[in-house]
């Protein structure tokens, strides 16, 4: 799994240039904070990828990298050179482009409660206003690009960048988008609330213990619209892909930089700040061990669906062969498993945990899904395509009822024409 394995490679820079943002110097603390981004399910979802994980997980850093520079250098140059990075963010992969957001506005809050122990005090609206600033000039430069340079636009590209109307009822929808995620967030959560508690806690902690009275009293709803903004662009889309799991790929630096604002706030504590500083590692710490536990019930889960559908499969290979008069594979055009096939136990016991698992593993088997064509050709078939029933002619196909289930072939009569 290379492209798997530099995938890690890069993320794991990535939450070392998220911990050092944060001026976190224990190297154990840093990585319980900023587990979740490589734990989280929805980053499981981009690595199960293969081939494409290695240029999200590089998405991803490169926004976390100009996020982190912003904050770090002052100045035209940085600003450029931060603008740069994240339109290679948004060229390679652009849901993790979000990243960037979510980071620049918890160090600005960082910033505002004076947590992150700069030398020189930052002026949070100027902050906040020159991360969107470089936000929405990368926005910019993309669209100007694919406009007027990008020749080749598929129907998928066009349907899902279709924007939001101008009209006076724009501000209501945007908001109505960012409602949508925060129920997806409480559907794949809500049986396991600990990174809800996590934000409660962030919240009370860090407005309890840090900054003036003035500041404590906007932490919460400067923390509330951070998590409901935290999408980014996606809000301006008419159908934002909130039930696509490897878009929400800004969970994880969302959970890491709140945990790492818990943290620095209580070590920056005047009295007994080991003693609180170990009251807040504990539910960070349940965080990230839920993230590992997520981590192998993914892996698990996805290697019992596997052998099922190859069970099937196998079956399906039996079973056409038993056909009377036997077909010439050659003959064969496409196949349609009708109504895909069902989840193994382990996945439905999976489920019940974790609501979220049932979107995050693939049904490699399902009408006119192409995900399950190799593994079709390396259990026997021919390298096919799969169709769809519905667009077949009954004249043109062979049925076969075997346990209830109804296998559709569709065969040409042509003796010489070779497979699709």
């Amino acid at each position: 799994p290379l492209y798997q394995i530099i995938a890690l490679v890069f993320i794991s820079i990535a939450c070392a240039i998220v911990a050092s943002a944060f001026k976190i110097r224990s190297a154990l603390i840093g990585a319980l904070c900023t587990l979740p981004m490589i734990g989280q399910p929805y980053f499981l979802a981009n690595l199960s990828f293969g081939f494409d994980s290695a240029s999200m997980a590089l998405a991803q850093l490169l926004a976390i990298t100009a996020a982190a520079l912003i904050w770090e250098f002052r100045g035209k140059k940085s600003f450029a050179l931060a603008t740069m990075l994240l339109v290679g963010s948004l060229l390679t992969y652009q849901a993790s482009a979000s990243s960037f957001l979510v980071l620049s506005l918890m160090l600005s809050l960082a910033s505002l409660l004076e947590i992150r122990g700069d030398k020189q005090k930052h002026n949070f609206s100027l902050q906040a206003l020159k991360s969107l600033g470089c936000y929405v000039i990368s926005l910019a430069i993309i669209g100007v690009y694919v406009r007027h340079f990008w020749n080749a636009p598929s129907t998928y590209a066009s349907k899902a960048s279709e924007l939001l109307d101008l009209n006076l009822q724009l501000p209501g929808s945007i908001l109505n988008n960012a409602t949508k995620y925060l129920r997806t967030y409480w559907n794949d959560w809500a049986h396991t609330p600990l990174p809800f508690l996590i934000l409660i806690l962030g919240i009370f902690l860090i407005g309890s213990q840090m900054g003036s009275k003035r500041n404590v009293v906007w932490t919460g709803p400067i923390l509330l619209l951070i998590v409901l903004f935290a999408p980014g662009a996606s809000l301006l889309l008419a159908a934002p892909p909130t039930d696509l799991p490897r878009t929400l790929v800004f969970i994880g630096p969302l959970l890491s930089s709140l945990s790492l604002l818990v943290i620095k706030s209580l070590t920056l504590l005047k009295v007994n700040s080991k003693t609180w500083t170990s009251i807040g590692l504990i539910p960070i710490g349940l965080l990230a061990w839920l993230c590992i536990l997520v981590t192998f019930s993914y892996a698990h889960a996805a290697q019992a669906q596997r052998e099922f559908e190859v069970g099937k499969v196998s079956r399906l290979i039996d079973q056409i062969n038993r056909i009377d008069p036997p077909i010439q594979w050659r003959k064969i055009q496409g196949i349609s498993y009708s109504g895909g096939v069902q989840r193994a136990l382990l996945v439905q016991n999976t489920v019940r945990k974790f609501p979220f698992m049932d979107r995050l593993i693939f049904r490699l088997i399902a009408d006119n899904n192409d995900i399950g064509l190799s593994m079709m050709n390396s259990h026997g078939l021919p390298p096919t395509k799969l169709i769809s029933a519905a667009a077949l002619d009954a004249n043109e196909i062979s049925c076969m009822t075997r346990n209830g289930n109804t296998c559709l072939l569709y065969t040409s009569d042509a003796a010489d024409e070779e497979d699709s």
